[in-house]
């Protein structure tokens, strides 16, 4: 939660990396991480494949924008 606050507070948009479980996913929400990434999300896959996962996972996006937006850190 510090890391999250020195980052805003320098103004920068933190990103959350190594997200492996939704209890970790959850916290960071809480705290404000404005980005995230990890195995929870996705495995690495080649380029060709990003858009149709993009497409296929649009609901888990909307849920984390709607998290930040309700807790006031939506940009």
């Amino acid at each position: 939660r510090s890391v999250i606050d020195l980052g805003h507070q320098l103004g920068l948009e933190v990103v959350a990396e190594g997200i492996e479980n939704a209890a970790t996913l959850h916290y960071l929400a809480e705290h404000g991480a404005d980005l995230i990434q990890g195995y929870y999300l996705a495995r690495p896959m080649p380029a060709s494949a990003l858009s149709e996962w993009i497409r296929s996972h649009q609901s888990r996006q909307d849920e984390w924008a709607a998290r930040q937006i309700l807790t006031g850190r939506g940009h």
